[in-house]
């Protein structure tokens, strides 16, 4: 189940004197946010929920919130803010929307993963499981396994905590590791790493599905179309660019 820190919105919104508010939300949390909904509805707030995609604390609804008059958006899903130089006069709260995952089951999983192939790992995970993160690397150590993570220099993101568009936390591991996994739904965020960091063994543990995944042959295909895209450009005079 997520947490949306419900009654910490409420206070928010209260705090600012306001009755409105726009939610913008992941479309794989979208489902879930009806609960909160009825819970401001309750509390005499107006809602407004943005149907747009978004990507990361860097990709917020300002546009939509000023088009029907809100200065106000809660923003969940994703830490925050990322890179973002203008408000536009709209205050934003973010809320990380933390899921409770089964951490003895994650745990067993990797345990079982790692013994007999990989003595130290470099572990990471995504802002949605940040509050079961410790508690899955001191299971790691005390089956004498070697965990090292690493903090990105965005002063936002704890430690151990990568987004998409920023790996970087693990060009900060305290020390070489033999291979690197990544707790968080799908490949995406493993993705991310494994690019950023290619001459490494990457893995993606999603813990909805208990599933670890070797994402080398997606890096591989990813980098190979790269590679076929600049060949192809070599030659060429004009390019078109679409935004």
């Amino acid at each position: 189940m997520y947490s949306f820190e419900e009654d910490r919105i409420l206070r928010w919104l209260q705090s600012e004197n306001v009755n409105e508010v726009l939610l913008q939300v992941p479309d794989g949390i979208k489902p879930y946010i009806g609960r909160l909904v009825n819970f401001l509805v309750e509390n005499d707030i107006s809602v407004f929920v943005s149907g747009s995609h978004t990507w990361g604390g860097c990709d917020i609804a300002f546009n939509e919130a000023i088009s029907i008059g809100i200065r106000h958006i809660v923003h969940i899903g994703h830490h925050g803010p990322v890179r973002v130089a203008n408000f536009r006069g709209i205050k934003v709260l973010f809320i990380p929307g933390y899921y409770e995952i089964d951490t003895e089951k994650v745990s067993v999983l990797l345990i079982d993963f790692l013994r007999g192939k990989y003595n130290s790992i470099g572990l990471f995970t995504t802002i949605q499981h940040y509050r079961d993160f410790k508690k899955i690397v001191n299971d790691l150590e005390k089956q004498k396994i070697r965990v090292y993570t690493g903090k990105s220099p965005d002063p936002f993101l704890p430690r151990g905590v990568i987004i998409g568009c920023d790996p970087r936390a693990s060009d900060y591991l305290e020390k070489d590791v033999d291979v690197i996994v990544v707790i968080a739904g799908g490949i995406f965020h493993a993705l991310s790493i494994g690019l950023w960091r290619s001459e490494k063994k990457v893995f993606s543990l999603d813990p909805y599905i208990l599933k670890i995944k070797d994402v080398t042959p997606n890096i591989r295909k990813i980098l190979s179309l790269r590679l076929h895209n600049i060949i192809n450009a070599i030659d060429k005079e004009k390019f078109i660019i679409v935004i």
